[in-house]
């Protein structure tokens, strides 16, 4: 557990686990790259502007992001941040000065990034509000960024911040993260079965094992053989930071097998459900993992079997089932293809529907925390209890809820982490102009790494960009998000997607600073 009477620290803590867990809602997730990744990803995309492939208006987009990121990284040196200022004034050449500058720093700072924060925490913790979140953010991203899984890291949070485990200080903490960070990949050794044996001129493939030479393999380490029937399997050698992170490497690399496969040959392969780690005990499923796309409103109002489906929001929604289901590579082309169909003007830039889909998302993000925060209030506070259940709507409640904050200073909850949404609700409430737009900024950041991994795989046809999985991981559930906002308006609200863009862009302009009520309605009232 954590060592400390800091409430600042602990909500630091608080929030890191909330940003490195699976079942933390869409509005609290974690929608940006860390300072390390970012110099990476705008050196990946220098090369590929000058290959031809990325526009320099896209990488001067990118440079203005990272300016933005490194400005605010408690972190970073002044001297650092200067310099990386004076390098990035002009848009870097690959293989210039500029760019060897930029790499020499992200050196420097990736060495010790964490470490670092420890080294802060030692002279004195964050004192605001937004410093906490960021601390958080930052953290989290660098982690996830490090090619660790989220399910290894969520399983290491949880242990290091358990009541069963030695307690530490949040610079300890920090020092443990940099600690798995540093350490090096691992050599797995997966075995993958197929239902079907490969068919290819050559024979069968390097590694390719007989059903019953599978059946050995099994035995050999442990495992149970009585339900395999397999026609056989593949044994890769991955190199990865954990389990987790090799078995979505395997995926990935057996999906491209499948993939060609299927052009290739009458009868494409077909795999067997289940994969084995060599010293890993328990099977794993062979599933992509679930991305988080959700559009409710398809179910709220009863649009799911629809006998013609004819709108562009309806062949959006299709396309955007590629972003929750499909391999990386069509998943990002499927999901920007969705948004750009809807989000982007007739005759305007494509990549503006990346900033239409961010004001959707930010204006979402108050009436989304809200209605979250009045089922853990109903639970949790007896004294409010009645009032939430005879509210006749989730409008209602968010109501309640923004009210009880504004009107009650000291209100406050006993788990950390709904109390840093709560703060995080009157900073909103006190300045909502500013607030959202950095919500929207931060979004939009998102949605247009995702047009860059789309621009890369659909004309220079790269389908292993450093920033392919990070852009699904940043971007999939917020996406699911604002298209289920596209899709209620549409449905319910009848309004057309850049209609509802023009709304949410004139209630952050107009709106109020001090009055709860109008954040309830930034998209209308519903």
């Amino acid at each position: 557990m954590i060592r400390t009477v800091n409430s600042r620290e602990i909500a630091i803590v608080a929030r890191l686990t909330e940003l490195l867990v699976d079942q933390t809602p869409w509005q609290r997730t974690l929608w940006s790259v860390g300072t390390v990744f970012a110099i990476d990803e705008l050196l990946d995309a220098v090369t590929a502007m000058d290959a031809g492939t990325l526009s320099e208006g896209s990488v001067q987009r990118m440079i203005a992001s990272c300016k933005r990121l490194f400005g605010k990284d408690p972190v970073l040196s002044k001297q650092e941040k200067s310099t990386l200022a004076e390098l990035l004034r002009h848009t870097p050449r690959a293989g210039g000065l500029a760019f060897h500058g930029c790499r020499e720093i992200r050196n420097v700072v990736a060495r010790d990034y964490l470490t670092r924060y420890q080294q802060r925490l030692a002279t004195g913790t964050p004192a605001t509000l937004e410093s906490v979140e960021r601390v958080s953010r930052s953290i989290a991203a660098h982690l996830l960024d490090s090619g660790l899984s989220q399910q290894y890291l969520e399983h290491w949070i949880r242990e290091k911040t358990s009541d069963t485990t030695p307690e530490m200080s949040l610079g300890e903490l920090c020092e443990a993260g940099q600690a798995i960070v540093d350490a090096p990949q691992s050599q797995f050794e997966i075995l993958v079965a197929f239902k079907n044996a490969p068919s290819s001129a050559s024979g069968y493939p390097p590694g390719w094992l007989s059903s019953q030479e599978l059946v050995r393999w099994l035995r050999r380490e442990g495992f149970p053989t009585t339900e395999v029937r397999a026609s056989g399997g593949l044994v890769l050698a991955v190199e990865a930071k954990d389990a987790h992170a090799a078995i979505d490497a395997a995926i990935s690399l057996v999906d491209g097998y499948c993939a060609r496969s299927a052009v290739a040959s009458r009868r494409p392969l077909e795999v067997w459900p289940t994969v084995w780690v060599k010293n890993v005990v328990a099977p794993f499923p062979y599933i992509r993992r679930n991305r988080g796309v959700q559009v409710r409103a398809l179910y709220r109002e009863d649009q799911i079997f629809l006998s013609s489906p004819t709108s562009n929001v309806d062949a959006a929604i299709e396309l955007l089932a590629h972003l929750q289901i499909s391999s990386p590579p069509a998943a990002v082309a499927g999901g920007w293809a969705a948004i750009e169909s809807v989000l982007a003007e007739q005759g305007g830039e494509r990549s503006a529907a990346a900033d239409n889909l961010g004001a959707l998302v930010a204006c979402s993000i108050p009436r989304a925390e809200l209605t979250y925060l009045s089922h853990q209030i109903e639970r949790s506070c007896s004294e409010h209890k009645v009032a939430l259940a005879a509210c006749a709507s989730n409008r209602d409640r968010a109501g309640y809820v923004a009210r009880l904050i504004q009107s009650q200073p000291n209100f406050t909850l006993a788990r950390n982490v709904e109390e840093c949404a709560v703060q995080r609700l009157r900073r909103l409430f006190s300045a909502p102009g500013p607030y959202l737009h950095s919500l929207q900024q931060s979004a939009a950041d998102a949605f247009h790494r995702l047009y860059r991994q789309r621009n890369l795989i659909l004309h220079a046809g790269n389908t292993r960009s450093i920033a392919l999985a990070p852009a699904l991981r940043t971007v999939s559930r917020i996406a699911g998000a604002g298209m289920d906002r596209v899709a209620h308006g549409y449905y319910v609200q009848r309004l057309g997607p850049i209609e509802l863009v023009a709304r949410a862009n004139v209630a952050m302009e107009l709106i109020t600073p001090g009055d709860a009520e109008e954040c309830l309605d930034l998209l209308g009232r519903w």
